[in-house]
């Protein structure tokens, strides 16, 4: 279920496995919303910053949460004007909002878990992947436009050939 780059970040193919298929419960994360043309703007940088900074100063180390990317539309379907698009950080159900941000659920279900390993770049041949290649030819169909990212590990203490990000996509059996 990994999506590697076997040459650590140089242009070529990806080897890319079949994705980790789980039932989970449900999840909680406190989030701010981005535009997506934001993306790879200052105003991007800015949320993760604050969100940082949140983590640090109101989340228990024991309950600090994974940094989360939210997508609650489907950007092959929905104009991406439309889409709305959060950065979180996954925190505990008992977990009391201290500033402006918005708690978002997670709903529980079975999701299939594709792992991509490199730069964030790449990470939107894997969507491609995920939505052209794996779910036509899988037995499971989106049980819902959300999709979200997990990222195990940080640009500010990781090379970024090495950065884990966890694409988590929403499904159900598919009768055929």
């Amino acid at each position: 279920y990994t999506l590697v780059n076997p040459t650590d970040g140089l242009d070529s193919p990806h080897l890319i496995l079949q994705p980790e298929i789980k039932r989970l419960k449900e999840q909680l994360a406190v989030c701010y919303p981005v535009d997506r043309k934001d993306h790879n703007g200052r105003r991007y940088v800015n949320v993760w910053n604050k969100l940082i900074h949140y983590k640090h100063k109101y989340i228990k180390p024991q309950d600090a949460g994974w940094f989360v990317s939210m997508s609650m539309d489907n950007p092959l379907i929905t104009s991406e004007k439309q889409c709305r698009f959060y950065l979180g950080i996954l925190v505990s159900r008992e977990h009391q909002l201290k500033t402006k941000l918005s708690i978002h659920n997670i709903p529980s279900g079975l999701y299939a878990i594709f792992r991509h390993i490199g730069n964030y770049d790449s990470l939107p041949e894997v969507y491609q992947f995920i939505y052209e290649v794996w779910l036509p030819k899988s037995n499971y169909s989106q049980s819902s436009s959300l999709s979200f990212e997990v990222y195990r590990n940080s640009p500010r203490d990781t090379d970024i050939t090495e950065l884990i990000t966890e694409v988590y996509i929403p499904i159900e059996k598919t009768i055929k």
